[in-house]
């Protein structure tokens, strides 16, 4: 019975250790290429071959604002062949209309400097609005709202009122 276990376990840990050996990689996509004014797109930027990475909290770019949200991490193996990949998740909200370039992000990872590529995002008028007609300073009008959940606890699937 040991055995059995045995060797499964130990092909396990040889492939988790592998997972790490190999040189890290990184991509970035937009969830969506073109937005309005005020609405809100994720770029998510994947590191593969690396535990972890360290990446900027906030990135500049002129007429957005892109703040980091989340991190996932991911572990697959297929056929003895194991990858693993850290994916760090940005939310960005566009203050006006345009074409803007989000510049590429430096990322270092296991000693080595990586290099996202520059995206682009196209930022369209909402339909009656004017971005002309946009404070100066390049700062939009915004609401503040105060969210009250019931409950402490929730479950997958379950929603909440």
């Amino acid at each position: 019975m040991a055995r059995r276990l045995g060797l499964p376990l130990v092909l396990v840990i040889a492939a988790t250790q592998c997972v790490w050996a190999e040189s890290p990689s990184i991509t970035a996509v937009l969830s969506d290429s073109e937005v309005q004014v005020g609405q809100a797109v994720q770029m998510d930027i994947r590191v593969s071959g690396a535990r972890n990475a360290e990446v900027p909290e906030d990135i500049a770019a002129d007429g957005l604002q892109i703040h980091r949200t989340g991190t996932s991490q991911q572990f697959e193996m297929r056929n003895f062949t194991a990858t693993s990949s850290v994916v760090y998740s940005y939310t960005i909200l566009p203050m006006k209309a345009g074409t803007f370039a989000i510049p590429p992000q430096t990322i270092r990872a296991n000693g080595t400097q990586l290099k996202t590529p520059a995206l682009t995002l196209r930022v369209v008028d909402l339909p009656g609005n004017n971005s002309a007609n946009a404070p100066a300073s390049g700062q939009a009008k915004w609401a503040w709202a105060e969210v009250i959940i019931p409950k402490k606890d929730a479950y997958l699937g379950e929603s909440i009122p």
